[in-house]
């Protein structure tokens, strides 16, 4: 996802491979958007609805119309059992809704590849077990997902 700077190695996600030797900008960019990310703090902008947090990639990354975004948007709140609160802001949800509106997030973009990093780690135990159920959901449709957790 180009946080961090590589500078060798390869990665390869379908039928783009990315060698970080050599600098191309479309490359990483066909790269990025083959990959989504949910970060352990949830990474919402709190200015924004929840809904507003779902689709923003949809509009300023894959250029999509506010419609066809929202319709996304709105699905995809729904597979993560937030669709009740897709005009709240992220102050007003548990650190649980919070992580999955993260899901949503990453899951509208539909994205080859999910990175969790760390996602339950900043919730209160009785949290985690419904961040955790939205993830093994992904994984039973067939999601591939990278995971760094302290989970056991």
């Amino acid at each position: 996802n180009t946080l961090e700077k590589a500078d060798k190695g390869q990665i390869k996600i379908d039928d783009v491979t990315k060698d970080f030797t050599v600098k191309d900008r479309q490359n990483t960019r066909d790269l990025i958007l083959k990959t989504a990310m949910v970060f352990q703090g949830h990474a919402l902008f709190d200015n924004m609805t929840v809904l507003q947090n779902v689709i923003e990639g949809l509009i300023r990354v894959k250029k999509m119309d506010r419609e066809a975004a929202t319709k996304i948007g709105l699905s995809t709140l729904d597979r993560v059992g937030l669709s009740d609160r897709a005009n709240y802001y992220p102050v007003q949800l548990s650190g649980g809704q919070q992580q999955r509106a993260g899901i949503a997030r990453a899951m509208a973009m539909q994205p080859e590849l999910l990175l969790f990093d760390k996602p339950t780690s900043a919730l209160d135990p009785e949290l985690v077990g419904e961040v955790l159920s939205a993830m093994k959901e992904l994984a039973q449709e067939g999601h591939t997902m990278i995971v760094v957790t302290h989970e056991m």
